[in-house]
């Protein structure tokens, strides 16, 4: 979106991943968290680490078994044609307040479009242009909703604040080191995003190996209406492995190895980030002064890459079988809802998704299935143990569909312990 700023001064603070290295645990915690006798206390093992770290650490089963939960379609929004308000192009990201409200933000309409809870159009937020509210770039790629009444909008190269309405409250000029970012929202006014760093390197015909760096960046609406970078959280470093492509003619081409590790991170309503390497089942949460306070593991055996899934994947991005790493990826997205609970995301080898759910004390819930068909992404977990995600129908057309958690006899899951 485009508002009128000034470019901000970052504050960072020099924070240490203490999450990465191994600790030693000194103790047992007895009756940390009191949960259901579907699940044997001794399955879980609650210890508190070197350093006054906390480890959950479940067995692959969850307090309501291997097929207790069902996320189940309570709500579709989208229509095929006729230039209505829910004719969806291409959503990029998604967005709910604690009443229900959606807010969608269309990549190819370039605009946010909202729908009260029963599903009804209410109004539409920007426009191509370059006046105020109005999107001047790449349109809404990334939003997140903030209590009482705020959105925060990544419009590449910007970061935005507007109120619910669409009125400019104030915006960062931020570059394009947060490109096609979704921000994350706390309880407390502020806002995260993403940021990483990468060193290409001048690699020949062959393998590359690429050093990353993430953060998450925190921002604030300062007193003077601006939005303002407060602070900066060293997440880790990652290396890429790249395979570059020679085409001739001076362009070569950099081709990310599949399944290789990453990072997925996530941010609590009291301003927490939890951080994970993709190819473990391990979560840390970290407060944004650096310390690691709470780590959940799930025991479950990294699944095998073998077969014609191996060669499959192989083929679709251009690399030898042999290159691919021995085990598929423990998780490929995670997010955390407002009412505590954790969503591990896990792509099938079939293309579709499936969820493990951990509530607000770390104890592993179980796996979910879903009885929808969710697209790649977006998704967003909201208040009420609920997940809002995109589907598509048979003629590709797509739809929003709001999705409810609930245990085998039909009732809403609790988020507490």
């Amino acid at each position: 979106m485009r508002w009128t700023s000034r470019r901000p001064a970052e504050g960072r603070a020099a924070v240490a991943t203490a999450w990465l290295a191994p600790a030693v645990a000194t103790a047992v915690l007895a009756g940390a968290c009191n949960d259901s006798e579907q699940a044997p206390a001794r399955d879980v093992r609650i210890d508190m680490l070197a350093g006054g770290r906390v480890l959950v650490s479940n067995p692959d089963r969850g307090l309501h078994g291997d097929s207790g939960l069902r996320l189940v379609e309570e709500q579709r929004i989208g229509s095929a044609g006729g230039g209505g308000p829910d004719v969806f192009g291409d959503v990029f990201s998604l967005a709910a307040d604690r009443h229900g409200v959606l807010y969608v933000a269309d990549w190819g309409a370039e605009a946010v479009r909202v729908f009260d809870r029963d599903g009804s159009f209410l109004r539409r937020m920007g426009r191509q242009g370059d006046g105020p509210g109005e999107f001047s770039y790449a349109g809404p790629v990334g939003i997140s909703w903030q209590a009482p009444n705020r959105l925060w909008v990544v419009d590449v190269p910007e970061l935005a604040l507007v109120d619910t309405a669409g009125a400019p409250l104030g915006v960062a000029f931020q570059g394009l080191a947060f490109a096609n970012e979704v921000p994350r929202a706390d309880a407390g006014g502020f806002a995260y995003v993403r940021r990483f760093e990468i060193l290409t390197g001048n690699g020949g015909q062959g393998f590359v190996n690429v050093p990353v760096t993430y953060s998450a960046e925190k921002y604030a609406l300062s007193s003077e209406g601006e939005v303002v970078a407060v602070g900066s959280l060293h997440l880790g470093n990652w290396i890429w492995k790249d395979r570059v492509v020679d085409h001739g003619d001076g362009f070569r081409e950099h081709v990310t190895l599949p399944l290789q590790p990453d990072l997925v991170w996530a941010v609590t309503p009291g301003g927490n980030v939890w951080a994970a390497d993709r190819t473990e089942y391990r979560l840390h949460e970290l407060t944004f002064a650096g310390d690691t306070v709470r780590t959940v593991e799930l025991r479950r055996d990294p699944v095998p890459l073998q077969g014609a899934e191996r060669d499959s994947l192989a083929e679709r991005f251009g690399f030898d079988p042999r290159d691919l790493p021995a085990h598929r990826l423990a998780m490929d997205r995670l997010d955390a809802g407002p009412d505590g609970l954790l969503w591990v995301r896990n792509t099938l080898p079939d293309g579709r998704h499936a969820w493990d759910v951990f509530n607000a004390c770390g104890r592993y819930l179980g796996p979910v299935s879903l009885e929808t068909r969710m697209d790649d992404s977006p998704f967003v977990a909201t208040v009420g143990a609920t997940l809002i995600g995109v589907t598509k129908d048979d003629l590709g057309v797509e739809h929003v569909v709001r999705l409810q958690l609930q245990l085998p006899n039909g009732e809403r899951v609790p988020s507490s312990c």
